[in-house]
């Protein structure tokens, strides 16, 4: 293999390297900040969770006055429908515990959901059996009250540290990207350099066979100038001219 091919092999060789370390590196940090914006999403889901929780229970609450007050059955549907739609919300944010929400958390809030829901179901029957006197003194208490305080109380909580959680990969995701961006500029600014080098190795090497050449062209035209100049010089002699070797043999007439 000659000079240049062994120079555009080596040359080669280490761009690739670069490149491929490049590349890596791109890589990691991009599919590092796709896990951190899924973790972000995940984060917004939880807190939106957490209020869809306790705008249900209001609309369960609102359905079960409108039913104290009036007696009527209609008035129920948001109190049926939360009924019914809780238990799976619940399980949603069981399912999202990976993000930073304990299962202890969880069994808390559930706790404080059933006996909310425990406290309009008994006032339910209540107005059923004996009626708006029988119903009244109960709310009056305020104990539902006091169990959705404890519940906008542990939401709040979990919702505050979802979203310290998210402030902080809101920032993580920053410095990820513009370290992504620093390495792919560095990157590419080494390969630049491998780039110039290599043409200047190459061009270089190019040159010197170039040279090498011109050199043995213009040795071939010495020879073939010095030969010639022999054979005029030979014809034009008169006599007989002889050469031989060290024994006498002759090599040349």
């Amino acid at each position: 293999m000659g000079r240049p091919s062994r120079v555009i092999a080596v040359v080669s060789g280490l761009t690739a390297a670069v490149v491929i370390a490049s590349t890596v590196l791109t890589y990691w940090f991009g599919n590092r900040l796709v896990r951190i914006h899924v973790r972000e999403e995940l984060r917004r889901e939880v807190i939106g969770r957490l209020d869809q929780l306790i705008s249900t229970l209001k609309d369960a609450e609102t359905g079960q006055r409108g039913f104290i007050i009036t007696g009527e059955e209609r008035y129920l549907q948001p109190y049926n429908e939360a009924v019914a739609g809780l238990p799976r919300e619940i399980e949603k944010l069981n399912r999202l515990e990976k993000i930073g929400i304990t299962a202890p958390e969880v069994r808390a809030i559930s706790d404080l959901i059933q006996q909310k829901l425990g406290e309009l179901r008994a006032t339910i029957e209540l107005r059923r059996s004996g009626g708006f006197d029988a119903a009244a003194p109960v709310i009056q208490a305020n104990v539902g009250e006091q169990i959705m305080d404890q519940l906008r109380a542990g939401i709040g909580r979990l919702q505050s540290k979802q979203s310290a959680a998210l402030q902080a990969d809101s920032q993580l995701s920053s410095e990820t990207t513009r370290t992504r961006t620093d390495v792919f500029i560095l990157t590419a600014g080494i390969n630049i350099i491998f780039l110039a080098w290599a043409y200047q190795r190459i061009a270089r090497s190019i040159k010197e066979r170039d040279s090498a050449l011109a050199q043995s062209y213009r040795r071939g035209r010495e020879l073939e100038q010095q030969k010639d100049l022999l054979a005029v010089t030979l014809a034009s002699i008169g006599d007989c001219v002889l050469v031989t070797d060290q024994d006498g043999r002759v090599t040349f007439m």
